[in-house]
């Protein structure tokens, strides 16, 4: 099992999710999901699940 970052901070907002540095809250990568709306996100193992308009995306939390 590989190590993930743990100063990082996910959100999701507008239809991205956004992974930001959690001592300064610079952006380190965003990523577009198809639609516009509400985001909702969270951790799962090695995996960053985030949610929107009817689907489930899981994504890389290094690289988005």
């Amino acid at each position: 099992m590989r190590e993930l970052p743990r100063d990082r901070i996910f959100v999701g907002a507008g239809g991205h999710v956004v992974a930001l540095e959690a001592s300064t809250g610079r952006e380190i990568w965003r990523t577009k999901l198809k639609g516009s709306g509400f985001v909702t996100a969270g951790l799962l193992g090695e995996r960053l699940l985030a949610a929107t308009g009817g689907r489930l995306y899981a994504l890389d939390p290094v690289t988005g």
